[in-house]
């Protein structure tokens, strides 16, 4: 039972790390397409297999990337829809706020979520409206400004 457990740990451990490399390879392709409001930078995507943690996880390294660089993503995993979205400093400093943003973006598909300036996190209730949820993001941006 022991080793069991030791090879359980192994390959949830080796599935972490893996799950995070595959988001790197999907942040670095997401960040060839921004979508640009002013001087801001604008990533949307929906992912699919993607849980709430790797979504957090992805959308910090977009943030991190860059000060006007905004985050808005959704992942599906277990049936269940997330949105994850980050501010860089410069976007805050703007007027846009992620706990805002998510709100508002969250609103499109019937979901509702929120968070603080620079992060925050929502649920998804129609999965039919993640597309037009997401390309409302940049408007939603521009209206803060």
């Amino acid at each position: 039972a022991a080793q069991a457990a030791d090879e359980a740990r192994s390959l949830t451990k080796l599935n972490e790390k893996l799950t995070a490399q595959i988001g790197n390879i999907r942040v670095d392709a997401l960040l060839k397409e921004p979508v640009k409001v002013g001087d801001l930078s604008v990533y949307t995507a929906f992912f699919a297999g993607v849980t709430p943690d790797a979504l957090r996880q992805m959308s910090t390294v977009i943030k991190e990337k860059g000060d006007g660089n905004i985050a808005v993503i959704c992942g599906e995993s277990e049936g269940r829809i997330q949105l994850a979205v980050s501010c860089g400093k410069g976007a805050v400093a703007k007027g846009v706020k992620a706990g805002a943003l998510a709100k508002a973006v969250a609103t499109v598909a019937g979901g509702s979520g929120g968070g603080k300036p620079d992060f925050a996190m929502a649920g998804i209730k129609e999965a039919d409206k993640v597309g037009e949820a997401l390309k409302a993001a940049p408007g939603i941006v521009e209206s803060m400004l």
